[in-house]
Parts: structure tokens; C-alpha cells; sequence
């Protein structure tokens, strides 16, 4: 009878331990950076109706995938969720023309993340997130990689240009 005491302690044990164990919802770290830059992953990212992507992609910049990624984060300001799309790069690696700034705050539930490029698409149809607000350059397109965030029915996509994030929405 004491076999099975110590089993069920056993069993109890390791359910505790696991219930206490943290959950990721992102790359263990990626989870690491977050903490790094005062943020932390969004817990209920995957708390949507709809298919959803990851809330993290490798490989925004060119080179290797591992070397580069960008991710969603949270923080709480005043009482209230700040969502941040953040941009890791890589240890000695620069960014070259895609020196943007390396976190964008974002108001709306964030979605899950791909790489997007078009080399078609006009940065005209994009506007810079920063003022004046302004429609992107008439007469340059989509070169090189952008990050593109998705949920059921809308996606966000976002490019650096010249050092300044363009966005574009689209339902």
C-alpha cells in the first residue's frame, strides 16, 4: 500500500512542478530579449477566434535565419497593455539599409508574423508611422524584406525605409 502512496506523491509532484513551469508562447530566447528590453511575451496572444501564425519569424534580415528575428511583446504603462513589435539582430551584425528603429508601438492586438516582400508594390500605398504621417515615396517599391502581421481578416504590414518604419493595413 505504501507503493502507492509514494506513487501518487510522485504523480502529484510532477503535475505541481509542470503547472509551475512557465509557458512559452515564443522561443525560449526570444522570451530572454523580451525581459532584455523591458517587455514580456503576450501571454493570450493565441487567445483569438481564427487561425493565427506565431507570434515571432526568423530571418528579417538577409543571412542566415537564426541571425535575425522580429516578435511581439508587452508591457503595461499606466494601467494599460502596450503591445511592441520588437526587432532582434544578431551579435556583430548591423542592418545596414534596414537601420529602422528596433521597437514600434503598436496599438492594435498584434497577430501572428511572416516575412513579406513584393518587389510590385508601390511604398506609395504604405504611410510612415512616424509624423507627418505621410503616403511612402511614389516612385520606390518593396526591395527587400518586411514583416507582416496577420489575424482573421486583417494584416499589417510593416517596412523600413530610409531609417523610418511605412505601415500598411489592409482587411
Amino acid at each position: 500500500m505504501s507503493i502507492v502512496y509514494f506513487l501518487m506523491a510522485v504523480i502529484a509532484l510532477g503535475v505541481s512542478q509542470s503547472a509551475a513551469d512557465p509557458q512559452y508562447v515564443m522561443p525560449r530566447e526570444l522570451v530572454q530579449e523580451a525581459r532584455e528590453i523591458g517587455c514580456r511575451q503576450v501571454e493570450d496572444f493565441f487567445d483569438v477566434n481564427g487561425m493565427i501564425g506565431p507570434p515571432y519569424v526568423y530571418g528579417y534580415l538577409p543571412g542566415k535565419p537564426g541571425d535575425s528575428a522580429a516578435f511581439w511583446c508587452e508591457r503595461t504603462k499606466d494601467g494599460d497593455r502596450q503591445f511592441l513589435l520588437a526587432i532582434r539582430v544578431g551579435p556583430g551584425r548591423t542592418e545596414g539599409a534596414l537601420a529602422c528603429p528596433r521597437l514600434i508601438l503598436w496599438n492594435n492586438r498584434p497577430g501572428g508574423l511572416d516575412i513579406y516582400r513584393n518587389p510590385n508594390e508601390s511604398l506609395n500605398e504604405f504611410t510612415y508611422l512616424d509624423p507627418p504621417y505621410m503616403k511612402g515615396p511614389r516612385d520606390q517599391r518593396v526591395l527587400h524584406n518586411a514583416i507582416r502581421s496577420s489575424v482573421p481578416g486583417q494584416s499589417t504590414t510593416f517596412y523600413c525605409h530610409e531609417g523610418r518604419w511605412l505601415v500598411r493595413s489592409r482587411h
